[in-house]
């Protein structure tokens, strides 16, 4: 796991408030148009607007799984020391399957390696190109997962039990405001891979909200106003996984409407 800590001074720091964003793929702008900043970047410039004080972003990528992953998170809080945290709660490792692991855990690290080294060259080729392309692509992981299986990275158990320690260790630090966001279950396509997905969403958010609640933590539901959208492909890229400006959009509304009480005064946007 890597995160991006941005240098701030010691001066600076005295002077500035901080948003630390406990991040996945879905805060990063990579996929979209010049010009156009992914939520978090844009919930910094509100939160300055609205507040009037200054605002910087510790981004970090956090996968929740692993013996180390909690400390690892707590680490960075701890560097940061941020005014507000945003936690979504990323499910993609206890929901969807990948065939890498199933082949890991059928026949060992190695074979997993090579299929890694062999799928993601192809993945990327194919996933972005045109009709023909992104029909080859589906075509072929339809048939992988077959042939070898899917699997996923963690069990719902597992990554509710680190996302708890997570809540219960930030209860701890004093003057830290937390936003726990019920994150986005992916597109239609992975949907309809995964037909226990829903069931695994539902599990781990009733294993978390009660935590959330109880440590009295802001909460969003960012899947329950992606649902309103008529069409939920314009969430996302052909390829079903990297999200699109209008998935950023509502992303950033969402985090208006959560943070809004708090800090924007009486009728700001």
């Amino acid at each position: 796991m890597a995160g991006l800590l941005i240098p701030v001074s010691r001066t600076m720091r005295a002077s500035m408030r901080t948003l630390f964003i406990a991040g996945h793929s879905d805060s990063g702008g990579g996929f979209l148009p010049a010009g156009v900043h992914p939520w978090p970047e844009r919930t910094r410039q509100w939160l300055s607007e609205v507040t009037g004080e200054d605002w910087h972003i510790v981004e970090v990528r956090f996968a929740p799984i692993g013996s180390r992953a909690t400390d690892y998170l707590l680490g960075k809080v701890a560097a940061a020391s941020p005014d507000l945290l945003v936690l979504p709660f990323s499910a993609y490792v206890c929901t969807v399957g990948s065939v890498e692991e199933s082949v890991r855990a059928r026949f060992g690290e190695r074979p997993a390696r090579w299929f890694r080294s062999v799928e993601r060259p192809f993945q990327e080729k194919t996933a972005q190109g045109g009709p023909v392309s992104r029909r080859t692509n589906r075509t072929s992981r339809v048939v992988a997962r077959k042939v070898l299986g899917a699997r996923a990275m963690a069990t719902v158990e597992q990554t509710a039990a680190i996302y708890e320690e997570v809540l219960h260790r930030l209860a701890r630090i004093e003057s830290l405001q937390v936003a726990a966001i019920t994150d986005a279950r992916f597109s239609t396509a992975i949907q309809e891979w995964e037909p226990k997905l829903h069931q695994r969403f539902d599990a781990l958010y009733a294993r978390l909200l009660p935590v959330v609640d109880a440590h009295r933590f802001l909460k969003a539901d960012l899947e329950g106003k992606l649902q309103e959208a008529p069409d939920r492909a314009v969430f996302y890229h052909p390829d079903g996984v990297h999200t699109t400006a209008a998935f950023h959009e509502v992303y950033f509304e969402v985090m208006k409407g959560v943070l809004g009480p708090v800090y924007a005064p009486r009728g700001a946007t």
